[in-house]
């Protein structure tokens, strides 16, 4: 199916919630304080209305340095929402011969005492590579468990957009974490980090990797 294709097929999943659905929609469909969003579709009805980003690829959207700049603007009114779609298919990078597992939660912890064992021995790069390891499959654990697709190829740079665009962090440890993940970047590719690791941005990291994994978690849905 072309990406067109697919894109008048979410444009139909809103239509059906009775949203009045424009796709690519110009200035003159955009609210005021959204004239200059370039985004894929726009929804409007008497109970909510959308704005919503629709990519190819995953690679598409974090190529889009304007997705925080909406979604601050559009936090600021309450009437509106903000929606981020990947629609998968043409440029993705071919999955791996064997998928790898996601660890389970007691792997989780064994990887988080690992960290800080790590760090209380003065290893603070290694510390912080691990800490983040962590971070990342607990936060694909989390987009999961609310019903957001996530595969393996998921990065955290998704998984970090994708948990503020849904609630479950806020916009400034969005921020904060994006920073980490830059840095935690720089590392694993092998160049010399521009400051010392922080031990602190590493417990910053164990501690919300642990608050996440330990915050209730959502009922399972109810069949119909």
């Amino acid at each position: 199916m072309l990406y067109l294709d697919r894109l008048n097929a979410v444009a139909e999943l809103y239509r059906k919630q009775g949203l009045r659905v424009v796709v690519n929609p110009t200035a003159d469909d955009l609210p005021v304080f959204g004239k200059d969003f370039q985004v894929e579709l726009v929804g409007t009805g008497p109970n909510l209305n959308v704005i919503a980003t629709v990519k190819p690829t995953r690679a598409r959207l974090e190529a889009d340095l304007n997705l925080v700049h909406y979604a601050e603007v559009i936090e600021q009114h309450p009437d509106w929402r903000y929606d981020i779609h990947v629609l998968g298919g043409e440029g993705q990078p071919p999955a791996p011969k064997q998928r790898p597992a996601e660890p389970s939660d007691e792997q989780i912890r064994e990887q988080i005492d690992t960290a800080e064992r790590l760090l209380g021995l003065g290893f603070a790069d290694q510390a912080f590579v691990s800490a983040w390891a962590v971070l990342d499959a607990v936060m694909r654990q989390r987009l999961r468990l609310a019903g957001e697709p996530v595969d393996w190829d998921t990065s955290p740079c998704t998984a970090l957009l994708g948990l503020y665009t849904i609630g479950i962090i806020s916009l400034n440890q969005y921020h904060e974490l994006t920073g980490m993940w830059q840095s935690q970047n720089v590392i694993v590719r092998g160049f010399a980090p521009g400051d010392a690791v922080d031990a602190g941005v590493v417990r910053s990291i164990v501690q919300t990797a642990s608050q996440l994994l330990s915050e209730p978690q959502p009922p399972p849905t109810a069949a119909a």
